[in-house]
């Protein structure tokens, strides 16, 4: 027998021949087109890590309070420098629930001005933004230093975050930053005043 016959008709089984049936070439199977979202599948992983770093990073940053300023840079823009009671708040939210703002206000006492027209009482405001994770401390009952603009009949602060350091046992307690002795802090604006 011919090897070309071999090829060309199986082997019987029992035959002891080799059959070759099984190693001639099968038909291609149809491979069905990739989807668009497959075409990239190293860069998919990547871009889910970037989306949410992203995402915590605009979370870190609104979770956080700016830089403290210099004294001398929150004294110079300032109207009114004082040490003041502040009367218990009255406050109302206002806006959409998604983009809401607490206003309030609050008649305080004035009880030593520091820099600017001397007055027995003043009217302060604050907008407090409840959108945002981290927020300036809300005006409250107590007896604070105060550095503030005038707005209209009424004053706001020069600094949302800095600008109201509530004093306590002698102490200004600043947002940032170890408490500071009261006379000290009092010579110190004087000082920056008298320069100006």
């Amino acid at each position: 027998m011919q090897p070309s016959e071999n090829r060309a008709n199986p082997a019987a089984p029992g035959s002891g021949a080799i059959s070759l049936r099984f190693y001639a070439k099968r038909p291609e199977r149809a491979v069905p087109e990739p989807h668009r979202y497959m075409a990239l599948p190293r860069i998919r992983p990547f871009a889910r890590l970037v989306v949410l770093l992203t995402f915590f990073a605009a979370t870190f940053v609104q979770a956080l309070p700016p830089a403290p300023p210099k004294l001398a840079t929150l004294t110079s823009k300032s109207d009114l420098i004082a040490i003041v009671h502040v009367a218990e708040p009255v406050q109302k939210p206002f806006g959409k629930r998604s983009n809401r703002v607490l206003l309030q206000r609050a008649d305080a006492t004035v009880e030593r001005v520091l820099k600017g027209a001397p007055a027995e009482k003043v009217v302060l405001t604050f907008e407090d933004n409840l959108g945002f994770l981290c927020r300036p401390s809300r005006l409250y009952k107590g007896r604070f230093l105060l550095f503030l603009k005038k707005d209209g009949d009424a004053y706001v602060r020069s600094d949302n975050w800095y600008s109201q350091a509530e004093i306590t046992n002698k102490e200004v307690r600043w947002l940032l930053g170890a408490p500071s002795d009261v006379s000290t802090v009092i010579a110190e604006i004087q000082r920056i005043v008298e320069k100006k």
